[in-house]
């Protein structure tokens, strides 16, 4: 059916592949994506699963991005694959505006920052979208990520080099609230 949404610009690159180095960059080197490993939201063979390092560190994938004094949105598909938890976090190159985690078997959130808010949508066969919205006080050069974790709140630990965490849809809007995901190269 037809669905009537504004026009809209997603700004992350990439959206689909996380194995892409020029745009995603892993915060630990034993991180690794196993691309195009299960059946994405849409029905294709296109969500990525996420591989924490075997070596200590932030568990993240992270994109450089130039914020402007505005309200964005960041939003990511998420299914566990083992592990349980993924985050989102925006730096907006002033300070670390927030980061939320997301219970992948109950749809939970949890905030560490009372700037961000946060949702998730329940959908079809284990996913959830996983939303985070806030307002960059005055921009700069900055980044947004997603990570993986075995345990909510704990960005730096130690992955056990199978078990991960199936990525989707990442969407960067300069908007208060989701749109429907719109693909990127």
């Amino acid at each position: 059916g037809y669905l009537a949404e504004g026009a809209r610009t997603n700004l992350a690159l990439q959206s689909q592949t996380f194995g892409s180095a020029a745009d995603w960059v892993e915060q630990v080197v034993s991180q690794s994506v196993s691309a195009d490993a299960a059946v994405a939201p849409d029905g294709t063979t296109t969500a990525d699963k996420m591989l924490p390092g075997t070596a200590a560190g932030n568990q993240e994938w992270e994109q450089p991005f130039t914020y402007a004094a505005a309200t964005y949105t960041q939003s990511f598909y998420a299914k566990a694959a083992g592990y349980g938890f993924a985050f989102a976090e925006v730096y907006d190159g002033v300070a670390l505006a927030g980061e939320v985690w997301f219970n992948l078997s109950t749809g939970a959130t949890s905030n560490a920052s009372s700037i961000v808010s946060s949702s998730t949508q329940v959908l079809p066969n284990g996913w959830y979208r996983c939303i985070l919205t806030f307002t960059s006080p005055g921009g700069g050069a900055g980044y947004f990520g997603m990570g993986v974790s075995a345990t909510a709140g704990v960005r730096s630990w130690t992955g056990n080099g199978t078990d991960g965490v199936y990525m989707w849809g990442a969407q960067l809007e300069a908007a208060s609230f989701a749109s429907t995901y719109i693909p990127t190269t």
